[in-house]
């Protein structure tokens, strides 16, 4: 069994059967910062994101905080559709492991936390003699 070039699509040879060849869709235009939002809801390859992330991720939208990601993440994509579906449908997979991360943060700050506070217990032991002796 030989493969097909990626650049080919290989025919399975079942009667009737069609190659169609799938343009890229339309990705997100660098913007001006007050239209970045409104510039990728209208881009073709952010509204297939858009309904594939929110399958995956029920109260996706594209606002603020997400319009540059989502545009990015089109961009990156060439505006292939088959890729854009895939991106979007591990959209619960990526929030599991931000979440994960920030609790990995977190727990490292509160790390710290305590770590300058005994720091700080150390200074003050050192300090509070030679002040008296002054």
């Amino acid at each position: 069994m030989e493969l097909a070039p990626l650049h080919e699509a290989a025919l399975v040879g079942v009667s009737g059967e069609v190659r169609w060849r799938v343009p890229p869709l339309g990705v997100p235009e660098a913007a001006q910062p007050s239209r970045v939002v409104d510039d990728v809801r209208s881009s073709e390859a952010a509204s297939l994101f858009l309904e594939r992330a929110q399958a995956a991720l029920p109260g996706f939208s594209i606002d603020d905080r997400t319009a540059r990601a989502v545009a990015a993440i089109c961009s990156r994509l060439e505006g292939l559709p088959l890729a854009i579906e895939l991106a979007a449908a591990r959209m619960q997979a990526l929030v599991d492991i931000v979440l994960g991360l920030v609790y990995v943060i977190v727990g490292l700050l509160l790390v710290l936390q305590v770590l300058m506070r005994l720091a700080w217990i150390d200074v003050l032991m050192v300090a509070a003699p030679l002040a008296a002796a002054c």
